[in-house]
């Protein structure tokens, strides 16, 4: 794996065969942290909204969990 690292820290800095070049440093490579939603029924319709694009029912039923993840963080297990 340390070869690997070596060699992704030297192509950082060779030009792209294709195309315009990438400001990596313009990426954040922290991630955010966000909240644990006890409840769905308990997020703004907003919220509801965009989730049933993801195809998930905030009401929970006809189902035996659910599973949100946001960035890196789960916000909902159940």
């Amino acid at each position: 794996m340390r070869d690997l690292d070596e060699r992704a820290l030297q192509a950082r800095e060779k030009e792209g065969a294709h195309g315009p070049d990438i400001d990596l440093d313009a990426y954040e490579s922290e991630a955010v942290r966000h909240d644990y939603v006890n409840d769905l029924a308990a997020l703004s319709d907003y919220e509801k909204e965009r989730i049933i694009l993801a195809g998930v029912d905030a009401d929970e039923k006809g189902r035996s969990g659910t599973y949100i993840q946001k960035d890196t963080t789960v916000v909902h297990a159940r």
